[in-house]
């Protein structure tokens, strides 16, 4: 009976235990098993100071952008005469000597002595009109040189002429020379400074040292200015019907006398 009880005990002792561990282990669960409510994290933004990083723009300045001229000057200065001819032109005459010739030497000396230099400074003229219709295209066979300046918004064409000779009743353009005094002009000039000078205009123009300068506008292909320097030399047999020789000594004088006149001539256009 004894060991009955003693028995009891220890089984009732075991069913404590064994609760007690049950109890534990729910509890435990419960813990474990509580929802968590998890508040949102915010990550704190550190405001950064540092300017917005802006990608280098490669800015285009716009620099004008001027074609390079072409190397071949005749064809720029052509290209550029189809947008515009001068409007108006103006030269200025210098006459250097003046000289006549006989075939006899005596008789030369006294003719030249009797004219003078005053038949030179009378023919000097500035800002004389000239015709612009013959300012015309420029050839290969017109030129020894030529050369391109280009000075960025403009470029400047300079054309070496080459040496001609034309008959006194031509009448520009020759060779590139865009403009002269024919014979008729010539002998206007002569008259100027001694009206018995009277050229029959059948003799010849000899045009050398001719230099052409044109400035041309880039931007629209267009002439600005240009100007041309050249030397004439007028050589034509005078008539002597209006020419006074004194009596005594016109037996000494050959019945046929050429002339020769030397100029330099600068002619301006304006466009």
């Amino acid at each position: 009976m004894k060991a009955k009880k003693v028995l009891a005990l220890i089984l009732t002792l075991s069913l404590l235990f064994c609760f007690a561990a049950c109890g534990k282990t729910d509890i435990d669960e419960t813990t474990t098993t509580l929802p968590t409510t998890t508040q949102p994290t915010t990550i704190p933004t550190t405001a950064s100071t540092a300017a917005p990083t802006t990608l280098p723009t490669t800015e285009t300045t716009a620099e004008q952008t001027t074609q390079p001229m072409p190397t071949d000057a005749i064809s720029v200065f052509n290209n550029a005469l189809l947008n515009g001819s001068p409007v108006r032109a103006s030269y200025d005459r210098t006459a250097i000597t003046g000289k006549f010739e006989t075939g006899d030497s005596k008789a030369d000396e006294f003719l030249n002595g009797f004219i003078g230099s005053e038949t030179l400074t009378p023919q000097n003229a500035v800002g004389l009109p000239a015709d612009v219709s013959a300012f015309t295209s420029i050839y290969a066979e017109n030129i020894s040189s030529s050369n391109i300046s280009d000075n960025g918004t403009t470029c400047v064409l300079t054309f070496n002429l080459n040496n001609i000779q034309v008959s006194s009743t031509d009448k520009p353009a020759k060779g590139g020379y865009m403009y002269f005094m024919d014979g008729k002009e010539a002998t206007y000039a002569i008259q100027k400074a001694n009206d018995q000078i009277v050229m029959k205009n059948i003799g010849t123009v000899s045009l050398s040292n001719g230099i052409l300068t044109v400035n041309i506008d880039k931007s629209n292909n267009r002439i600005v200015s240009a100007k041309l320097t050249l030397k004439e030399v007028y050589h034509d047999d005078i008539d002597l019907s209006m020419f006074e020789i004194p009596a005594m000594i016109a037996s000494l004088i050959p019945e046929k006398i050429s002339g020769t006149f030397e100029y330099n001539l600068t002619v301006n256009y304006n466009f």
